[in-house]
């Protein structure tokens, strides 16, 4: 008797352990959503300051990922939490890579994001979409950089990551 009240207060120990985990997961995605929409509501902030919150809610992300909380998640959470982890993850990721695009297409980061795909830490399909507004601009003509060597980084990404160009959202009639 005393080891099955063991073994009920053990799992029902651990099943509140994995809620509390998706619920601070969901917090954290809700936060990070409402700081980014709100920063990006208003453009009368400095420039530094506008990218310093950016950045924050980047390695706020990064922390998710390296700790596994993405994996699976298109099956392991509600429809409205599913919503509120991409909102987190795809206005973090589309304000860096316009404003900052070197903090993801280097190689150290590059590699990150590519373990972390392969190790089922990290959904590519959350990628997705940040990377489609970065390459397609508003008019539906693919994005030509400025300079060759982002260009460049972006393909070695998506050929890191298991992405095509095709994949992307917008399809150019």
């Amino acid at each position: 008797m005393k080891t099955l009240i063991l073994i009920t207060v053990l799992i029902l120990t651990g099943s509140k352990s994995v809620f509390a985990q998706i619920d601070s997961l969901v917090l954290n995605c809700e936060k990070i959503s409402r700081s980014d929409q709100a920063i990006a509501k208003h453009r009368d902030f400095d420039q530094d300051v506008y990218e310093a919150i950016f950045q924050v809610n980047f390695k706020k992300i990064n922390t998710i990922i390296s700790k596994n909380q993405l994996a699976n998640y298109q099956s392991k959470f509600t429809r409205k939490q599913k919503k509120t982890i991409e909102a987190a993850f795809w206005i973090t990721y589309t304000h860096i890579l316009g404003c900052l695009p070197e903090m993801i297409f280097n190689p150290t980061y590059i590699e990150f994001m590519k373990n972390a795909i392969n190790e089922n830490k990290m959904d590519r399909q959350l990628l997705i979409f940040p990377l489609s507004a970065f390459y397609y601009n508003n008019s539906g003509d693919a994005f030509k950089p400025m300079y060759p060597t982002l260009d460049l980084a972006f393909q070695t990404a998506l050929d890191a990551w298991g992405i095509d160009k095709k994949d992307l959202l917008y399809k150019p009639k």
